[in-house]
């Protein structure tokens, strides 16, 4: 059952362009009139078959992400999500990571969170009064800490959504406008933990938020 509030309505609007941008993470080739046809159910020539079920999977997780109501951070239904988006990808979709791995631009390998610890602290973000700031600061938690073998980034900024969109704040999406900003603040904080670098990425973040009017009339 689809969840009735402002934020819902206008991730079901938006829904194609948010699969779109979140899949920009994965350096798709698909147009977006491509990712247009494939979440429509089109079979298209000349696609790469990863793009499509990495669109789709995006595609399943939005749908579930708005049928159900997360005010707080869920470590099973991240699990979920992440399970769903990995789907045809991974063998290991939805389990934790056990070796370390390397990243992009990141200078030092990142070393596999123990499940105890991840619990542990997204107790304590969840313990974060304000939702939003309770959102994005586990989205930076679950990006940097690279919980899962892959689709890392398509799970948190869903999980993300699901708290932002629960309470009805709004939907964030890093457009291919900012993507190149959000990578450099991303890389800067994965190399550099100082709050500064903390501060312009959640910056980032809440300027990329599409907020709701209640929300804006409450703040």
């Amino acid at each position: 059952m689809i969840k009735q509030n402002e934020a819902t309505f206008k991730t079901i609007r938006k829904l194609k362009e948010l699969i779109y941008d979140l899949a920009q993470f994965e350096n798709i080739k698909t147009t977006f009139p491509e990712t247009e046809a494939i979440i429509d159910g089109a079979k298209l020539e000349n696609v790469d078959e990863v793009d499509v079920y990495i669109i789709n999977g995006l595609k399943n997780a939005w749908l579930k992400l708005i049928s159900e109501e997360h005010q707080y951070i869920d470590p099973e239904f991240i699990k979920e999500i992440n399970s769903i988006v990995g789907k045809n990808l991974v063998l290991n979709a939805g389990e934790y990571r056990t070796k370390s791995i390397g990243v992009g631009e990141v200078e030092e390998l990142i070393q596999p969170i123990n499940q105890e610890e991840w619990i542990d602290n997204i107790q304590s973000l969840n313990n974060i009064e304000y939702p939003l700031e309770r959102a994005i600061n586990f989205l930076v938690f679950s990006i940097t800490s690279q919980p899962f073998w892959d689709g890392n980034k398509r799970t948190a900024f869903l999980a993300a959504n699901s708290v932002l969109i629960s309470n009805n704040i709004g939907v964030l999406s890093i457009d291919k406008n900012h993507l190149i900003e959000f990578n450099v603040n991303l890389n800067k904080y994965y190399n550099n933990c100082s709050d500064e670098n903390l501060n312009n990425l959640l910056q980032t973040l809440k300027k990329s938020i599409d907020y709701t009017e209640e929300y804006l009339k409450r703040n």
